[in-house]
């Protein structure tokens, strides 16, 4: 998988996949905004509470929004999303 910037577009192309087919996904501005944010170490929680300060969107829709969006993007081989256990779990 490779991202670029063109200008004020982001762009995902996702290679090696089972199909041998390239995949080419356009990013919108908030999609480009969280992609720049995805570390491994944000939340989706952070991420929406990201958006939700730069965006005129509330957090119930950002939420939302983003489950469905890391949903696909996990889908397509281009994120694993983890789920932490709490400290309080372990031990």
């Amino acid at each position: 998988m490779v991202a670029y910037r063109i200008g004020d577009e982001t762009i995902l192309i996702l290679t090696g996949r089972s199909d041998e087919m390239e995949h080419f996904y356009k990013l919108n501005d908030i999609g480009a905004f969280v992609w720049d944010r995805i570390d491994g170490k944000r939340t989706i929680a952070d991420l929406a509470a990201d958006v939700s300060c730069s965006f005129d969107a509330g957090l119930p829709q950002i939420k939302s929004d983003l489950s469905e969006f890391f949903q696909h993007l996990q889908k397509v081989g281009a994120i694993r999303i983890l789920i932490r256990k709490n400290s309080s779990d372990s031990g």
